[in-house]
């Protein structure tokens, strides 16, 4: 769930593995940061970039309805004559990526991609065909037993990042009007260590401030998906306005420690607050206005620290945050964007039976043989829906090597300490807690946290907790990441120019505001 979505990949495995692999996001959740190279990896990237340039080229893996990701790749001549290459894709953070089983003999080239997240399952292989003017190739990219098609155009010079990348007009540019600081801090609870950037309003202090929270997954301090950047986004826009806002990366990520797979949300919720006592210490910031600001999963992230440390918390505000616990919002979430894809209703209804088979096993505790089980039997029934005995498109179907080795990964993601902590909480009794004005807004279109229910479920637990400040808001024609959309489709996020609603950004703006008060 979030820009990331509640990890819709984990419960709807097969749809997450089948339209997604893991070059593009699960459904709705953002590829995470790349990992820096290490050991022999590291040498081979080094040696490839000393090596003399061969051929650069450019291109797009076309993965799905409006959504394309780009990248290049640099062919190199190594000293003993072998191709070695490397790969750029800047909207997931990766820059310089040894390849490996390198080709380049025009009119024939080829190339694997295989990161340390990646496994023989997983791994992206690259096949591609020069024309014979040598200026393009048609490819496809093969990744999880499933073919995406390619688009290349050599260069002759370096490619910029910046050619690569969708445009994204809402991203900030220079000069700003604030001052940015990198903070770290640490989280006394378990040591983990969060890095982060903090932006301070011109003027004199102490200013009200508010903390980032991210949603489910590894997200940078930006909450970077497909090459959007919203936390940057509402950062710039608030502290134009005259509040700090602190925005970190989560565990795991960029300069933070730890793990995200590894930890709950509750150790989120010790995160955030480690944040807000790292604010409470500095002069410019004045100790008792200091909110949090969540998106999805960190809008139940921020509900829970408000409880937990009511007296340090000044107001939260919930961006598609949810009301439900993570099982009914999984099953909810599946059946909506299955339907959102084009699929009938039936195949909607099993997409939310599928997600709370496996959530029910979960919930009672089942351990790793029984859940792998479950998982193979749901396999077997979608590839006999999928891919009936005639007529099967060749070149489409998983193998059956990749399935097994693809079940077992997805099995590691669903028996993780948060996936397991996610699908059995419920928010509503750390919402009753909550004594903090609380803004609780959702997109009309919104298919991962559905908006009428979650918004009765939220308004519900904290008046039945006695907090009546609340204001909660169902804005038109917004998604999950309150990008102004037609039909609410994760597949489409790469595809919408605007990061947020500049409406969203004014109501949020303006309501803190008010909550904050004035010094």
């Amino acid at each position: 769930m979030s820009g990331r979505s509640a990890r819709a990949g984990a419960v709807c495995w097969m749809a997450a593995a089948v339209v997604a692999g893991g070059w593009s996001p699960a459904v709705g959740e953002p590829a995470p940061a790349a990992e820096k190279p290490a050991g022999a990896e590291a040498s081979a990237r080094a040696e490839a970039v000393e090596a003399a340039v061969v051929a650069r080229w450019k291109g797009s893996v076309f993965l799905g309805p409006g959504a394309k990701l780009g990248f290049a790749v640099v062919f190199r001549r190594g000293a003993g004559g072998e191709v070695l290459a490397t790969l750029d894709i800047p909207e997931q953070g990766l820059k310089g990526g040894a390849l490996r089983d390198v080709r380049y003999e025009p009119p024939r080239m080829g190339f694997t991609l295989r990161t340390p997240q990646m496994n023989d399952a997983t791994q992206a292989v690259f096949t591609g065909l020069i024309d014979p003017e040598g200026r393009t190739a048609l490819a496809h990219m093969k990744q999880s037993g499933v073919v995406f098609a390619v688009e290349m155009e050599k260069s002759e010079g370096e490619v910029k990042a910046s050619d690569l990348l969708p445009n994204r007009p809402q991203n900030p540019r220079p000069p700003f009007p604030y001052t940015s600081r990198e903070v770290t801090y640490v989280n006394a609870a378990d040591g983990t260590k969060l890095a982060g950037t903090l932006t301070i309003p011109q003027g004199p202090g102490p200013h009200p401030a508010a903390v980032m929270i991210t949603g489910s997954g590894a997200q940078d301090r930006d909450e970077t998906i497909v090459g959007h950047k919203p936390f940057w986004v509402i950062a710039d826009y608030l502290s134009r306005r005259g509040v700090a806002v602190l925005r970190a990366d989560d565990r795991g990520v960029g300069g933070s420690t730890g793990s995200v797979s590894d930890s709950t949300t509750a150790d989120f919720a010790g995160d955030a607050l480690a944040a807000v006592d790292v604010l409470r210490g500095m002069p410019e910031i004045d100790p008792e206005r200091i909110g949090l600001i969540g998106h999805s999963e960190g809008g139940i992230v921020g509900p829970m620290a408000a409880a937990r440390e009511p007296q340090k918390v000044a107001f939260v505000v919930m961006l598609a945050g949810t009301g439900l616990p993570g099982d009914e919002i999984l099953a909810m979430q599946s059946e909506r964007i299955v339907r959102a894809s084009g699929a009938g209703e039936e195949e909607a209804r099993r997409a939310g039976e599928t997600s709370r088979r496996l959530t029910a096993l979960l919930r009672r505790g089942a351990g790793r043989e029984e859940i792998v089980a479950a998982m193979r039997e749901i396999g077997a029934e979608q590839m006999a829906s999928m891919f009936p005995a005639e007529g099967r498109e060749p070149g489409r179907k998983p193998d059956g090597g990749a399935l097994k080795e693809l079940i077992e990964k997805q099995a590691d993601g669903m028996l993780s300490p948060w996936m397991t902590s996610f699908i059995r909480h419920d928010p509503r009794p750390d919402l009753m807690k909550v004594r903090a004005p609380v803004l609780a807004l959702f997109g009309e279109k919104d298919l991962q946290v559905p908006p009428e229910e979650n918004l009765a479920a939220v308004r519900r637990a904290l008046e039945e907790g006695g907090n009546t400040r609340v204001t909660a808001a169902i804005l038109p024609g917004l998604n999950h990441l309150f990008q102004p959309c037609e039909d609410g489709s994760p597949s489409r996020y790469a595809s919408i120019e605007t990061t947020f609603s500049e409406d969203a950004l004014k109501m949020m703006s303006d309501w803190i505001a008010r909550a904050a008060g004035r010094p």
